[in-house]
This record gives C-alpha cells, sequence and structure tokens, in this order.
C-alpha cells in the first residue's frame, strides 16, 4: 500500500481496487491494513470467505491530523453478516468468530 506510516484511505482504497474480490476471497490485513480492510468492507458492502486480521491497529497518533482521518471512522457492523469467518490474532492469541 503507498505510504503506510503515512497512511491515507484513499490511496489504499484506490491501489487496492485494481484486484479482484469476491465471496470466495480471503483477505489478511495486518496492522494498520486491518483498520483499512475493517473500513473497505463497510463502505463497500463486499461480502467474502475470510477476513484475518493480524496485530490490527485503529488508534491515531495523539496530534495527527491525517492519522486521525484514516483510523477514525464508525465499524459498520454488517460485516459481519457478510464475512463468513473472521480471524484475530492479538497479543498471541488467537480469536476466531463464526
Amino acid at each position: 500500500m503507498p505510504n503506510p506510516w503515512a497512511p491515507d484511505y484513499r490511496a489504499f482504497r484506490s491501489e487496492f481496487e485494481k484486484y479482484s474480490v469476491s465471496e470466495n476471497t480471503t483477505l489478511v490485513g495486518h496492522s494498520c491494513g486491518c483498520a483499512f480492510l475493517v473500513r473497505w468492507l463497510g463502505d463497500s458492502k463486499q461480502r467474502i470467505k475470510k477476513l484475518i486480521l493480524v496485530a490490527p491497529w485503529k488508534i491515531p497518533d495523539s496530534g495527527d491530523e491525517g492519522k486521525k482521518q484514516f483510523y477514525e471512522y464508525p465499524i459498520d457492523e454488517s460485516i459481519k453478516d457478510r464475512v463468513q469467518e473472521i480471524v484475530m490474532f492479538t497479543a498471541g492469541v488467537k480469536r476466531s468468530y463464526h
């Protein structure tokens, strides 16, 4: 993704949407990529097979407006209805939601 140290949702989305995503797709995100995928799934209403989140991060740095715009958004709770399985790895613990 372009400039991951200074993430921009529109730039990430533009790059990401060059690839095909279907109901059979498994998406894997790490760190800020997790925040991006959760937001994109909420915006796009796309159905997918599995979402894997590794060390998810959704907390902006204090005083960083760019990161605040990237990380601060409401999570669309209907994602769980469009994703068959969500797996999250945090602090060495694997959690799986069906």
